[in-house]
């Protein structure tokens, strides 16, 4: 099954990505670009359904802050990913 993953308004990211060159050339104080939107709200919806819920597993450890709670898992055996996760894993990580 694929996915689209890229949001509907980036078509082709090479041209995307020449369209905006000069807003993440001149940005200051360094170059970079925000692209809000950047991935398709329904393939993000889709991770969210598919990704395991790491609160059941039994190897995982919790950190929290005054921010955010952190999870991570001490066995990564135990833990395997759908298939729609790692096509997101191979297709942007790679």
């Amino acid at each position: 099954m694929s996915y689209r993953f890229l949001d509907k308004k980036i078509k082709d990211l090479k041209n995307f990505a020449l369209i905006n060159k000069e807003i993440y050339q001149s940005a200051k104080p360094f170059p970079h670009i925000v692209i809000d939107n950047f991935f398709s709200e329904d393939f993000l919806n889709k991770i969210l359904v598919e990704f395991p819920d790491l609160e059941k597993e039994g190897s995982v450890k919790k950190f929290k802050d005054g921010f955010s709670i952190k999870l991570a898992l001490t066995k990564i055996i135990k833990f395997i990913f759908p298939k729609i996760i790692l096509n997101f894993f191979r297709k942007f990580i790679n």
